[in-house]
């Protein structure tokens, strides 16, 4: 048991909790305005396998960023994933992503070209990836001029 005081209430707070081989892991929203007693039930972590492609073709030159949305970069132990920087992809336009904690709905980013002005884009919705212990992903590329279109 634990117990968390003097919580700023001006938004709420994504409590995470781990197994101390970080083999399991779970995440949960909780709200510092109502009295809360939430219990815990580990799962094991999760996994992610990130497929780009563009015109249905592998884009080996894509990296991938992976984020969970509404938690900044806690102080994690090795193994639990958060966030997922830029890991660049294999030749079959794939990349695994690893750690990720259950509860957590993460976002997926890939990009090819410089950060300040790609030349394709692409974008998965945030979802409970990491819930489903392994999950696939795939993400067609787009121009930048497509994508601000779709996404206005």
């Amino acid at each position: 048991r634990f117990e968390l005081t003097r919580l700023a209430t001006n938004g709420d707070h994504v409590v995470i909790a781990w197994s101390a081989d970080v083999g399991s892991a779970f995440a949960q929203l909780c709200d510092p305005r109502i009295a809360f007693e939430p219990v815990f039930a580990l799962m094991p972590v999760g996994e992610l396998l990130v497929t780009v492609v563009d015109e249905g073709e592998p884009a080996p030159d894509a990296r991938v960023n992976v984020s969970a949305q509404g938690v900044g970069r806690p102080a994690l132990p090795e193994g639990l994933a958060v966030w997922a920087e830029w890991a660049e992809v294999d030749e079959n336009g794939q990349v695994r992503i690893t750690g990720l904690v259950p509860g957590l709905a993460y976002a997926v980013w890939a990009m090819v070209g410089p950060e300040d002005n790609p030349t394709l884009v692409g974008f998965h919705e945030p979802s409970m990836l990491a819930d489903q212990r392994h999950a696939e992903v795939t993400i067609e590329m787009m121009t930048r001029q497509e994508a601000a279109a779709q996404f206005r």
